[in-house]
């Protein structure tokens, strides 16, 4: 038996098994893979197709999640890179200001 989440050879585009585009939104996603599982159960479908459709549903929810991720991810990235640069600046400013302090203090 395939381990949960593996796929067969003929399930390796999720959006084939599901019978939708690739630029389709989550609710048509949802809605499709709903819909899909109904229709198979009431047709007395196999295990095997119920399997592949929800493998692929949770396949491209796992792709949407790290994709969403990612995004926010950069988001994050940019906003603590601005102000870690701003904060380097003015740390170098700091340091350079409490050293020309200490040589005027010395002398």
């Amino acid at each position: 038996l395939p381990r949960p989440g593996h796929f067969s050879k003929a399930s390796k585009n999720p959006y084939r098994v599901l019978g939708i585009s690739q630029s389709a939104s989550p609710r048509e996603i949802y809605g499709t893979y709903k819909r899909r599982m109904r229709e198979t159960e009431r047709s007395g479908g196999s295990d095997k197709a119920f399997t592949d459709m929800g493998n692929a549903y949770r396949r491209i929810k796992g792709d949407m999640k790290r994709q969403e991720a990612r995004k926010e991810r950069r988001r994050i990235e940019q906003q603590h890179g601005r102000k870690n640069k701003k904060k380097s600046k003015r740390n170098k400013q700091r340091r350079s200001s409490s050293s020309d302090e200490e040589s005027d203090a010395k002398s």
